[in-house]
């Protein structure tokens, strides 16, 4: 007969009841459309993880933009590196995904093509543990 396994503790030791409690994020995805003699639209979407909020920002243009996929137009990674990028936008996900923090996903603000301009970022918030209300 094999020896019996002891069950194993699980109560929480006075150590870890004085541990201080972990930072929690969220990441926000925040769309800005800016045009002159309008009043600007912002938007935000909240996500789990940065990788979320980055790999959502094509659908956010999408449905958001009103430009239908030109505005993918020769920019690297979308799969129209061929054509003439006439909007104008910057893509710096791969810069923003490298970082720890957030940054601008996707830009046409630094050019003069146009009136209207959009861009695209993510964010990180800190979201306040339960016991910070003391």
């Amino acid at each position: 007969m094999p020896p019996k396994r002891k069950k194993q503790k699980t109560a929480i030791g006075k150590s870890a009841l004085a541990a201080p409690a972990q930072l929690q994020f969220i990441w926000l995805l925040r769309y800005e459309w800016c045009c002159s003699g309008h009043p600007d639209e912002i938007k935000l979407w909240i996500y789990s993880t940065k990788e979320k909020a980055i790999s959502a920002f094509p659908k956010v243009m999408a449905e958001n933009a009103s430009l239908g996929e030109d505005w993918k137009n020769g920019l690297e990674g979308f799969g129209k590196e061929d054509d003439e990028n006439y909007m104008c936008f910057e893509c710096f996900a791969d810069s923003v995904r490298a970082t720890e923090g957030g940054g601008v996903l996707l830009t046409n603000k630094n050019n003069d093509c146009d009136d209207t301009t959009i861009t695209i970022s993510v964010e990180r918030m800190q979201v306040d543990p339960p016991d910070s209300r003391k």
